[in-house]
């Protein structure tokens, strides 16, 4: 001990928990493969099938006499709306993600980076509590 400071490699190591492959090629269709499906898979599914219920829903609505039929209409816009507020931040950040992937970048930006995907994450992630109070309180 020098100075009343403890030696630094005496420090329990650490590990860290990676994937390997054998090949770069794997590697690199994998970094893609795995985003490019969650973006495909986790946003533009869901929004397409999204649009086309409630444009089918909407579309009876408005042949409907009913008097609360706008009311109805503004529940499923606002759905669809919220869906697209919540998700749409994460899905262009992960995109941006994906695309600069096998780019040099500085550390302060991918830092930066990777505070905007745990951010924009969370509030994809908020979606599902948004939901059942559009459908109280909306509807």
């Amino acid at each position: 001990m020098l100075g009343g400071q403890k030696n630094q490699t005496s420090r329990t190591p650490q590990y860290v928990c990676e994937i390997r492959f054998e090949s770069n090629s794997t590697a690199l269709s994998t970094k893609v493969a795995i985003p490019s499906t969650q973006l495909a898979v986790g946003f533009f599914l869901p929004l397409l099938i999204m649009i086309s219920c409630y444009t089918a829903i909407i579309i009876t609505l408005l042949r409907a006499r009913n008097f609360q039929r706008h009311k109805a209409v503004r529940v499923v816009l606002a759905v669809v709306l919220v869906f697209i507020a919540c998700h749409l931040p994460y899905n262009i950040t992960l995109l941006y993600d994906t695309v600069n992937m096998f780019q040099q970048g500085e550390c302060e930006v991918l830092d930066n980076l990777q505070v905007a995907k745990t951010v924009t994450q969370t509030i994809a992630y908020l979606h599902c509590c948004l939901n059942p109070v559009l459908y109280a309180f909306a509807g």
